[in-house]
């Protein structure tokens, strides 16, 4: 279970990368990576929104744009050995998706 899971992070990953590239060389690859990337951002928007409906709206928006940065660049991150172990990482994570949906 655990080595098919990695498996197919790697496959994610992998694709990822390829598309990221190409879309610099092709401009109907980079408006579908836009476009695909605008309903994954729009999606988790409206996941907070339900989660954490007293979050204003640009609270939401900066929130989603943090955890994509993060997610973005633990995928581009795992192209090198790891510094750290991921749990615990996994636990630095939480803590700032707690401090960033913390409302103040």
């Amino acid at each position: 279970h655990t080595a098919y899971r990695r498996q197919r992070q790697m496959c994610i990953r992998d694709r990822m990368l390829e598309m990221s590239a190409e879309a610099t060389r092709n401009p109907q690859v980079a408006a579908w990576l836009k476009a695909a990337d605008e309903r994954m951002f729009n999606n988790a928007c409206d996941h907070l929104r339900q989660a954490y409906p007293e979050l204003s709206e640009t609270r939401i928006r900066c929130c989603v744009e943090v955890m994509a940065v993060m997610v973005e660049g633990t995928i581009y991150r795992r192209q090198v050995p790891q510094q750290v172990a991921s749990d615990e990482m996994e636990k630095i994570y939480q803590e700032i998706i707690n401090m960033l949906v913390s409302a103040k």
